[in-house]
Formats: C-alpha cells, structure tokens, sequence
C-alpha cells in the first residue's frame, strides 16, 4: 500500500512545482520560473503548451538562447499537434528575423502542406461566395440568390466530409475549419 502512494506524492509535488513556476512567470520572477521549469521538464518533458510558452519566455528573459530555440521548436510542434501554428503567434514569439527561421518555417509549410489542400480550397470559395451575398444591399432578389447560395453550399459541404472526413483543426487547419462552420 505504501509502495503505491510514493508516485503519488512524487507527482503532487511536480504539480506544485509547476504551480509555484507558473506564480513566478506571472510575477515576473524569471530566473525563478526557469529554474522550475527547467527542474521539471528534466523529470518529465514538459508538452502542455501554456507551460512551454511560458518557460520559452522565460528562459529568453534569461538569455539562455539554446534552450530558447529547443523550446520555440517544441512549442511549434506543439501547435501543429493542436491544428496549427497562427502567424499571430510566430510575430509574437518574435521568431521571423532569427537564424533558423526558415527551419521553423519548414516545418510549418511541410506540416500545412499534408492538411487536405483540395478541401480546404473549397471551403475559402463557399465562404467567400457566401460573405459576398449577405454585404449586397437587402433585396428580396439577394434573399433569394443567398438561399440557393445557403443550400448549395451545404450540399458542397455534406459531399466534402463525405470524402474527407470533418473538417477538424488537423485535417484543414484552424481557418478552414471556421469557414466549415460558417457555410454549416
């Protein structure tokens, strides 16, 4: 019985690690927050994104530029594990001028490059058709040309998952899978 409640406290104890590490990051006591991180992520990698992002930040605050790249490149993985990797993200990350961006972006465009491309070009036209109709100014002939536009699109959009499967972040990417619920 005893034997089994060790990895327990082991593991509560990494919790409150990662906790207190996370406290640190957002008191802006970096030295502090990497130190933890590091200690964990020598445990146990670490894979939850919030906490990659926030020892990537702090070991750039820390001026530690090779655990920085490891982390920037995990931390991408890590987004195309969840559907994709937003240039929003990349900007803020402040990854375009360094050296090994183009690695980066490699990885992102051969990741991008297996997501559904005919499926996702699709859906861009369906919606593009379908936000262009509902700006025209309201007129019982738009109506009725939005109406057909709606039904078709849905009919487009029940034969694409039929052959593709749902449109989900992995297979078409974050973006397509929105236009998919705007044409639904």
């Amino acid at each position: 019985l005893l034997l089994c409640a060790v990895p327990l406290f082991a593991q509560d104890d990494l919790d409150e690690k990662r906790y207190i590490a996370e406290k640190a990051y957002w008191s802006f006591d970096n030295s502090v927050s990497y130190a933890l991180y590091s200690e964990l992520d020598s445990v146990e990698p670490i894979t939850n994104f919030c906490d990659l992002w926030y020892y990537y930040f702090a070991a750039e605050v820390e001026k530690d530029s090779l655990k920085s790249k490891e982390l920037l490149f995990r931390l991408v993985a890590r987004g195309l594990d969840r559907g994709g990797v937003e240039q929003s993200t990349l900007r803020d990350l402040g990854v375009f001028g360094r050296p090994y961006w183009h690695e980066l972006d490699s990885i992102i465009s051969l990741a991008e490059s297996k997501r559904c491309k005919p499926f996702i070009d699709s859906l861009a036209k369906m919606v593009e058709i379908d936000q262009a109709i509902r700006k025209e100014p309201w007129s019982e002939e738009r109506n009725r040309r939005m109406s057909v536009i709606d039904s078709t699109n849905t009919a487009k959009l029940q034969a694409l998952i039929v052959q593709y499967g749902f449109p989900t972040w992995e297979l078409v990417g974050r973006d397509a899978s929105h236009n998919a619920w705007l044409i639904a």
